[in-house]
């Protein structure tokens, strides 16, 4: 799949990260990938959530990410068709995956930060933080 970024994508990725610091964290509903799927809609136009849509257990989460990979990194990668990369080399607006005590995570760089949505909110974690794996180039 061909995605290209639209030209007000910076004003429209940080209305996104904005918006989403006001909202409980709700699995299914307002969690790591809804936020992802989110901002990639935003800077894109082009929706990527209704092929993860449905899921509101942690169980079911998974089932829904094992049909398009062995892990969140390889669900994000095919689902936009690239490959993953080193975290390091990640742009504003692509897609971060990041590991933690609670399980992984798929955050969007904003910069020098990964935003990720978690148990706790959103949480700003710097590109060199040790927990984040990989990064997946959007646009």
């Amino acid at each position: 799949m061909q995605i290209t970024r639209r030209q007000d994508w910076p004003e429209q990725l940080a209305a996104q990260v904005a918006a989403a610091q006001r909202l409980p964290y709700q699995l299914g509903v307002h969690d790591c990938l809804r936020f992802s799927c989110q901002c990639i809609c935003a800077m894109t136009g082009v929706d990527l959530w209704p092929s993860f849509a449905g899921y509101r257990t942690r169980r079911e989460a998974v089932a829904v990410l094992a049909c398009h990979g062995a892990t969140l990194e390889a669900a994000a990668a095919n689902i936009v068709g690239v490959q993953p990369g080193p975290v390091l080399a990640a742009r504003r607006g692509d897609l971060v995956t990041f590991k933690d005590r609670y399980g992984e995570h798929l955050g969007v760089c904003t910069g020098s930060h990964v935003a990720v949505l978690g148990h706790a909110g959103l949480q700003l974690v710097r590109l060199d933080h040790a927990g984040l794996q990989a990064s997946v180039r959007i646009g």
